[in-house]
């Protein structure tokens, strides 16, 4: 006979405490945080849409490199965007070269698109439960 298969269910919960990460609602963005956590979104920040090509992905990440480079900006007297001190550049430049990387790499952004995708869609449906529940008087 055939051997009988059986499925492993996994408690994220449990398995997240085990392995001391975070499961929170952008779990399935981890891979795409900086050091300090913070989920980036590379469209957002590189200033491109979701339809942009290698081209202009480049472009804009050659033109932010420009004005966020640690190395550029320490000769310069007046700081890039709203940062206030180097520090804030180089979290500024942490968040460019992550969304770079990204988005120049196909198999990543391909995970980062089906990734944020399903992130948004569990947003929404949550808000319309919500905003469903809350509107029924009993």
């Amino acid at each position: 006979g055939s051997p009988s298969i059986r499925r492993k269910h996994i408690n994220l919960n449990s398995y997240a405490r085990q392995q001391n990460q975070d499961y929170g609602p952008n779990y399935l963005l981890h891979d795409f945080r900086t050091a300090e956590g913070e989920v980036v979104n590379p469209y957002r920040i590189l200033e491109v849409k979701r339809t942009a090509d290698r081209k202009e992905i480049k472009q804009q990440y050659r033109k932010l490199s420009k004005m966020y480079h640690p190395d550029v900006v320490r000769h310069k007297d007046v700081l890039p965007g709203k940062c206030n001190d180097l520090s804030d550049v180089r979290d500024e430049w942490e968040r460019v070269l992550l969304s770079y990387e990204i988005l120049s790499d196909h198999r990543q952004r391909l995970k980062y698109d089906r990734h944020s995708t399903l992130c948004n869609i569990g947003h929404v449906v949550g808000w319309g439960v919500t905003n469903l529940a809350s509107g029924i008087s009993i």
